[in-house]
């Protein structure tokens, strides 16, 4: 656990509606709301999404993984929200930047590393800033 600099990310309850979203930012937040990010926080807050993919797939609950990808405040976490309990079940997101090419490479390696195994799409979210 990342101890010292808000709440301990142990204590975060993982939606269980659909869809089911898994998201490294939900993690950041502090009992009061705030976002707090440290290099610390961020490692554990990755840990347990991995660790809750991983759960997700063995149970059978996760049969396709859809990474969501796009740079922040574009619309990614909005897009699963309106859009994401259409996919059916047994899909879940994982909402992350993973804007770029090595992001991407890096997640879908983490997969492997990790042994997950289901297909995965990627949807990217643009948004036209002006």
């Amino acid at each position: 656990m990342a101890q010292g600099d808000g709440l301990p990310l142990a204590e975060f309850k993982w939606n269980t509606c659909k869809p089911i979203t898994i998201s490294t930012d939900a993690l950041l937040y502090d009992e009061n709301g705030m976002y707090v990010f440290t290099r610390a926080r961020l490692d554990e807050a990755f840990r347990q999404c991995w660790e809750r993919l991983k759960t997700l797939v063995e149970t059978g609950k996760c049969v396709r993984l859809v990474a969501m990808c796009g740079l922040p405040g574009c619309g990614k976490s909005t897009w699963v929200q309106q859009f994401g309990a259409l996919e059916g079940d047994g899909t879940v997101f994982f909402d992350d930047l993973l804007y770029s090419p090595v992001k991407r490479k890096a997640f879908l390696e983490q997969l492997s590393h990790r042994a997950i195994q289901v297909p995965v799409e990627i949807i990217v979210v643009q948004r036209d800033w002006e």
